[in-house]
């Protein structure tokens, strides 16, 4: 058979072949085996990245985690954050995985049908890397499919968070020098705009998280894809989208992500049913995040708080402290989740739960008294620092948890020898602060402070020397050798420090009689406050007292502290008097008979006393104790308590407090009015 008619009749064969005739159906199709360029299947669960407590999507401040490049401040460690890729469901490694898109998902039924890739060179070998410069190794040529750089930049970020974060420090280094970086990075800049929306991201979240330069081409290039590609992202790529912004410098790509990120996130709240990737798009929106974004958050969130767990509660409070929104129904429903599963809380999850609180000034007297109590269970696992560091947040939110605080100073005394001036000085400040001593045992820790105090004197800054000194005379202590030591610094402090070491003075004056000073005693007339407790207080008194010969207000005494309303009370008459004429820089009172006390009246805030009760915290039993020293009987008005009374009640607590109480009181013609009476005698 000639050239020619073989040549013709392959023709008419190949035409034959498509056609649905017997004749075109005899002949068998032979076609060449080209190598499917499959798409890299991902992750089939569409959970987002699963955080644990404490730690939401980006790092939270805690103790001993490396933080973001954005968040160098934040001191708080995170669970999750180093390797979301490595252990979480939503991100698989390279040998489990299946698409999250349904563009690119298979069926059941379609995978049974589907033959079985025989896998290239290149994935054999990604295999059996166990380095990132093994990794680095395979990606000889600066041509690959997108599925083999997916897997490439999969394992090597798989090998870096195999290692220790002393190797990482030179590790990542070599990733950087390696020869065949470049090979990797020009092959995924090629691809990325065909790559899968998820497969994308990830890569984008990898290369973040190695810390490649932000203003590089490949990053910057991988942003602009991902802008491109916004509207096409679930809500798991979201998530993750979410978690690499936080990671990024603001910039022009990242701002318009950011706020192309609140749109769609805005448009598909409703679609959000699982509690995680709704967490996430909470943490996403930012701080800056308008109101109307945040409320709608909010209210989706209100709708799914029955379905959060222990983690995922406490997960709540950072994220409502990172984008700075205070929902007091949310707090308090995780409260009471958090309430009935603190034992599943570690160390640092409730140090994360109250740096939270403290930011949001969250102050939820069960919550406090629950983590109290565990703490008071499991002491024998606790260190004395880390009890140091529960108590500075509950000094913070003005708690005062006796047990724990009597715990407390008995391990300290008990420790006195590895004492160090960080911990004298804090054990001192809690005590200042919230007014408060061990009820047995008040001798022995006062003793173990004293001795601590000597032994550290001479290493000891005169800063912090000033401040211990000053939180001893809160507790009215005094030590000599200390105040003898602090006049050789007195020159040196400046005019913040000289306050403070006006207030040791008047303590010193109040425990050594000899060393009273008359012109601490002068009375002046200053400026009125424009707070509206003042000025509700103010509008009652005027109609408790018709005469305003009877009570002046606004006064300083010592230059120091602040007195509300003062007034003159004859007790055997049980009326009020004129209490004196006011001079030009002075106010002088009028001399009385010996049944006439001075009394002045101060409105407090809540932050005056220890949470949820009528207990005065340093300050105002220090201010109490002073204004005794000057004659005066103290009448406290809880302002928290004092608005929330009708006009006709107020008007007679005024009369109660100041006619009866006083008048009943046999130590008031010494000026003496127990501060203890406060708490005896609640509203």
């Amino acid at each position: 058979m000639g050239s020619k008619t073989c040549i013709y009749m392959l023709k008419t064969i190949r035409q034959l072949q498509p056609c649905s005739s017997l004749a075109g159906m005899s002949f068998p199709k032979f076609t060449k085996n080209y190598r499917s360029e499959a798409t890299l299947p991902l992750s089939s669960d569409t959970r987002t990245l699963r955080p644990a407590f404490g730690s939401v999507t980006v790092p939270i401040r805690c103790v001993g985690h490396e933080s973001s490049p954005c968040n160098q401040a934040n001191n708080m460690t995170s669970d999750w954050v180093d390797g979301p890729l490595n252990d979480s469901p939503a991100i698989s490694d390279g040998n489990n995985v299946s698409p999250l898109n349904e563009q690119i998902s298979l069926k059941p039924d379609e995978l049974a049908s589907t033959p079985k890739m025989i896998p290239s060179y290149i994935m054999i070998a990604l295999n059996k890397c166990t380095t990132p410069r093994d990794v680095l190794n395979v990606f000889l040529r600066p041509s690959y499919k997108k599925d083999e750089l997916f897997k490439g930049v999969l394992k090597l970020w798989n090998t870096f968070l195999a290692l220790n974060e002393k190797e990482k420090l030179t590790e990542r280094d070599s990733i950087f020098g390696h020869p065949h970086f470049h090979n990797l990075t020009h092959g995924i800049l090629k691809m990325a705009p065909v790559m899968p929306p998820e497969a994308l991201i990830r890569i984008l979240y990898m290369f973040v998280h190695l810390q490649i330069n932000q203003e590089s081409r490949l990053i910057q290039n991988l942003l602009l894809i991902c802008q491109e590609h916004l509207t096409s992202f679930n809500e798991v790529e979201l998530a993750i989208l979410a978690n690499t912004l936080e990671w990024l410098k603001s910039d022009t790509n990242v701002d318009l992500i950011t706020f192309g990120l609140r749109l769609m996130i805005d448009m598909k709240i409703e679609e959000f049913n699982e509690v995680m990737p709704l967490l996430t798009m909470m943490k996403a929106i930012g701080r800056t995040a308008p109101l109307r974004l945040k409320l709608k958050l909010e209210n989706k969130a209100l709708q799914m708080v029955d379905r959060f767990n222990v983690a995922q509660s406490g997960t709540l409070f950072c994220i409502l402290s990172d984008i700075n929104f205070y929902s007091e129904h949310l707090l308090n429903a995780c409260s009471d989740k958090l309430i009935n599963g603190l034992d599943e809380l570690s160390f640092t999850k409730i140090v994360s739960l109250l740096s939270c609180c403290c930011e949001l000034n969250y102050s939820n007297e069960k919550l406090l008294t629950a983590v109290g109590d565990q703490v008071m269970k499991t002491i024998c696992l606790w260190n004395p620092w880390q009890l140091a560091l529960i108590l500075q947040y509950f000094v913070h939110l003005n708690f005062r948890h006796v047990p724990l605080l009597d715990r407390y100073a008995e391990i300290f005394t008990n420790n006195l020898n590895s004492v160090k001036i960080w911990d004298l000085s804090e054990a001192v400040k809690f005590y200042s602060a919230l007014n408060h001593l061990p009820e047995k045992k008040t001798q022995q820790f006062l003793e173990a402070i004293n001795t601590s105090l000597q032994e550290n004197l001479n290493s000891m800054p005169p800063k912090k020397l000033l401040y211990i000194v000053y939180n001893l005379c809160v507790l009215e202590v005094c030590p000599d050798f200390a105040v003898n030591k602090l006049l050789q610094y007195e020159n040196f402090l400046n005019p913040k420090e000289q306050k403070i070491f006006a207030h040791i003075n008047l303590c010193l004056m109040m425990n050594k009689p000899f060393l009273k000073s008359h012109s601490f005693c002068c009375l002046k007339k200053v400026p009125p406050a424009t707070t509206e407790d003042f000025q509700t207080l103010h509008t009652n008194i005027k109609n408790f007292i018709k005469d305003p010969d009877l009570y002046h207000y606004s006064l300083q005494i010592a230059n120091t502290y602040y007195i509300d309303f003062m007034l003159a009370l004859d007790i055997q008459d049980n009326k009020l008097v004129p209490v004196g004429d006011l001079q030009t820089d002075n106010l002088e009172i009028a001399d009385h008979s010996e049944n006439v006390i001075r009394i002045a009246l101060i409105c407090c805030t809540p932050n005056a006393f220890a949470l949820g009760t009528l207990h005065p915290l340093g300050k105002l039993a220090l201010k109490i104790r002073i204004l005794k020293y000057f004659g005066f009987s103290v009448v406290v008005v809880p302002m928290h308590q004092f608005v929330r009374m009708t006009e006709e009640d107020r008007v007679e607590y005024l009369r109660t407090k100041i006619f009866q109480e006083l008048s009943n009181d046999q130590s008031a013609l010494a000026g003496t009015t127990a501060e203890e009476d406060l708490e005896l005698n609640p509203l």
